[in-house]
């Protein structure tokens, strides 16, 4: 009897579950969230943004951002109609040309020079090289269709001493429906379990591989 409760039971969930995909009444499907990473100058635009009051409804404090909701709340502010400064206005119309596309790559090169070997904040787990070094790095995001999305990013490393390498940084793939997502690859999460069985929190965590 117990056997066949269990059954009628777990029945009734997988029921309920092909419902959601498959039903009449279910919502077209899209992806979820794409989260915005390393472009650190759209987070200055949209902290400037709330900071000016310009995007009431954007959830500011709950980061990283993804990019349906970044797009939504630009989408939805009329930029030549509003009592702000042009100053906001130029942000938000620069934030929403910068958003709006479902592909985007970019790479960078930077020079720098450190009087020791460090790592910086939010670097990722990066060395900054002693001495001359260079970093070279690539980034991209897409979304095919709308219930899938991909972005990643590489990046290497030359220091005058010998101190070089590469590393394939946070990159992930993930498929999505309405009501439920899966997503794999390289994950960043700034917190871990200490020596002591306490939590370490951190500004700089590497990504690792994760689902």
């Amino acid at each position: 009897m117990g056997g066949s409760l269990r059954g009628a039971r777990f029945l009734a969930v997988l029921l309920t579950v092909l419902s959601v995909f498959t039903g009449p009444a279910a919502s077209p499907s899209c992806a979820a969230e794409l989260y915005l990473d390393d472009e650190r100058e759209i987070y200055l635009a949209l902290d400037k943004l709330n900071g000016m009051g310009v995007l009431p409804g954007f959830l500011a404090n709950t980061r990283p951002y993804d990019m349906r909701a970044v797009r939504a709340a630009v989408r939805n502010t009329p930029w030549s109609g509003l009592n702000v400064s042009e100053s906001a206005a130029s942000f938000g119309r620069w934030v929403a040309f910068q958003a709006e596309p479902s592909a985007m790559a970019r790479g960078t090169v930077s020079l720098s020079y450190s009087g020791d070997r460090t790592v910086e904040e939010n670097a990722g787990g990066i060395p900054t090289p002693e001495g001359y070094s260079a970093k070279i790095s690539a980034f991209g995001r897409y979304e095919p269709l709308s219930w899938l999305s991909v972005g990643g990013k590489a990046l290497t490393w030359f220091g005058e001493r010998g101190d070089r390498g590469s590393r394939l940084a946070e990159t992930t793939i993930e498929i999505g429906h309405k009501y439920i997502s899966l997503q794999g690859g390289k994950i960043t999460t700034w917190y871990g379990p200490g020596r002591g069985g306490g939590l370490i929190y951190t500004n700089n965590a590497q990504p690792y591989p994760g689902v």
